[in-house]
C-alpha cells in the first residue's frame, strides 16, 4: 500500500504541465494591446521572492510531498536527447558548435559602443539599484544606459559586466549589447527640464552641479576620462522583468511554467560558475517584438556588473554565494552557540581592486546559492546540471582568456588571478554535476 501511495504521488509530482515548443518564435494572433510595464526593485524581489513565495510553496499539495520526498520534478521544454530547442529564452550557441576565442570575445556587439564624434545627451539619471549612472542618447540617435566604475575600484563593475554578458552569451542566452566606454565630462549635454531626487529625498534639477556630484566617487583616469559600462538599449516594447516561477499568460507560444525550463533551472550552474549571486526577477526582461512575421516576446538576462569578484560597491563580501541575504538556519546556528559557531566562507582569499574578491576556497557546487531564492533555481535536479556541465565543458582554457581580455583589465597579476580561477571553477562544477 505505502508503495503504491508513492507511485500516485509521484506521478502527481510530474505529470503537471505540458511537454510542448513550438517551431517558430512568431504568434500570429493579433498583438497584445494595454500591456503595462511591471514594475521591478530589489526591496519588491525580496518581498515577493524571499517572503512571499517562499511561505506559499509550501501551501501546495504537490510542493508539500515534494519536499517530504526529496523528488523533484523535471524539466518540461527538454529534447530527447537533454538539450533543449531554440526558443525566445535560449539559442543553442557553443553548446552546439565550437566558438572562436574573437567569436566569444566579441559577443553579439554589432558596434563599438555610443559614438564618440558628437555629445551625448542626458536623457535621465539611473534611479533604480546601487550604482551610478545615467542615459544618453548619442549622435546616431541610438540609446545607452551608462554605468560607471567607482573611483577606489576602478575596471571592477564595468570589467564584470562585460565578461559576464559574453560567456552568458556563448552559452545561449539573450543578453543586451555591453561594450567598456571612456568619456570627459564635457562628452555630455542636457535635455531640459530633467530632474533627480538628491540625498536628501527631493526633487531637484539634474543639472551640471548634480552630475558633478553623481561623479563625485566615480572613477578618473589622469587624462580625465571616465570608465563605464554602456549597454545599448533593447528592441521592442518594454514589458518589465520576467517570472523566475510562471509563465506569460499573454504569449500563446510560452505555455510552460518558467520554473519548469531546463535553461532557467540549469542557469544556476553558470552562475556559480562566475559567482552571480544577483540572478533574480529584476535583473531579467522581456520585451514584446512584432514584424512582418507576426510577434513573440523575447526574455534577456541582464546586469552582471557584480558578478565574479564584484559587489555594487567595492569586492564581494565572503558570504555571496553561501547563504541568502536572510538564511534562518544560518541565523539559528549563531544563535544557539552564542556567536561560537563559525561560517564556512570566514576565510578570505587575496583581494584585487581590478577584480574584487573571487575565490574557489570552500567553494561547493552543491550548496552554491544566489542571495535571493528563485523557483526555477530551486526546481534544478541533477539532469538540469548535467545539461549545463556540458555547455560549460565546451569552453577551452583559450575562450577563457579571451572573455577575461575582452573586460580590459589592465592589471596583468589580477587578470592572471582570476582566469586561473575561472579555469579552475569550470573543472570543479564539470567534475561534480557531470559525475552525478
Amino acid at each position: 500500500m505505502r508503495n503504491k501511495i508513492i507511485v500516485l504521488l509521484a506521478l502527481l509530482l510530474f505529470t503537471q504541465g505540458t511537454f510542448c515548443y513550438g517551431n517558430s518564435l512568431y504568434n500570429t494572433t493579433p498583438v497584445p494591446e494595454d500591456i503595462k510595464e511591471q514594475p521591478s526593485s530589489l526591496h519588491g524581489d525580496f518581498f515577493s521572492e524571499h517572503l512571499w513565495e517562499q511561505g506559499e510553496r509550501y501551501l501546495y499539495v504537490d510542493r508539500i510531498f515534494q519536499a517530504l520526498l526529496f523528488m523533484k520534478r523535471p524539466a518540461k521544454n527538454i529534447l530527447p536527447d537533454g538539450s533543449v530547442p531554440d526558443s525566445a529564452f535560449f539559442t543553442n550557441r557553443i553548446g552546439i558548435s565550437a566558438m572562436t576565442d574573437d567569436a566569444i570575445a566579441r559577443g553579439n556587439v554589432s558596434d563599438s559602443g555610443p559614438d564618440m564624434s558628437g555629445p551625448w545627451t542626458v536623457l535621465k539619471p539611473k534611479f533604480d539599484g546601487l550604482s551610478a549612472g545615467f542615459f544618453i542618447k548619442d549622435g546616431r540617435g541610438t540609446k545607452f544606459l551608462i554605468k560607471l566604475d567607482l573611483a577606489s575600484y576602478p575596471e571592477l563593475n564595468s570589467s564584470s559586466e562585460i565578461m559576464g554578458a559574453r560567456l552568458f552569451h556563448a552559452i545561449g542566452y539573450n543578453v543586451p549589447e555591453y561594450t567598456i566606454v571612456r568619456f570627459p565630462i564635457t562628452q555630455l549635454q542636457f535635455k531640459e527640464g530633467l530632474t533627480w531626487y538628491d540625498k536628501t529625498g527631493f526633487k531637484v534639477p539634474f543639472d551640471q552641479k548634480a552630475l558633478e556630484t553623481l561623479l563625485r566617487n566615480c572613477y578618473i583616469d589622469r587624462e580625465g576620462m571616465y570608465r563605464a559600462s554602456a549597454s545599448k538599449f533593447i528592441e521592442g516594447k518594454i514589458l518589465g522583468p520576467m517570472s523566475l516561477r510562471d509563465n506569460r499568460s499573454i504569449d500563446p507560444r510560452n505555455q510552460i511554467p518558467h520554473e519548469d525550463r531546463r535553461e532557467l533551472r540549469g542557469m544556476k550552474v553558470f552562475c556559480a560558475w562566475i559567482n552571480h549571486f544577483d540572478h533574480r526577477r529584476s535583473n531579467t526582461l522581456d520585451t514584446l517584438i512584432a514584424d512582418s512575421n507576426g510577434w513573440y516576446i523575447k526574455h534577456y538576462i541582464l546586469d552582471f556588473n557584480d558578478a565574479f569578484g564584484a559587489h555594487i560597491k567595492g569586492p564581494k563580501y565572503p558570504e555571496t554565494g553561501h547563504e541568502y541575504v536572510f538564511s534562518v538556519d544560518e541565523v539559528l546556528k549563531s544563535l544557539l552557540t552564542l556567536g561560537f559557531y563559525k561560517r564556512p566562507w570566514v576565510r578570505v582569499d587575496k583581494i584585487y581592486p581590478e577584480t574584487g574578491y573571487f575565490t574557489n576556497v570552500d567553494f561547493d557546487p552543491a550548496q552554491w546559492t544566489t542571495h535571493i531564492p528563485n523557483y526555477a533555481f530551486q526546481n534544478m535536479d541533477k539532469e538540469d546540471a548535467a545539461w549545463a556541465a556540458g555547455i560549460l565543458s565546451r569552453f577551452t582554457d583559450s575562450n577563457i582568456r579571451a572573455t577575461v581580455e575582452a573586460g580590459m583589465i589592465t592589471s596583468e597579476t589580477a587578470k592572471e588571478d582570476l582566469i586561473r580561477k575561472l579555469i579552475e571553477r569550470r573543472n570543479i562544477l564539470i567534475d561534480y554535476w557531470g559525475s552525478e
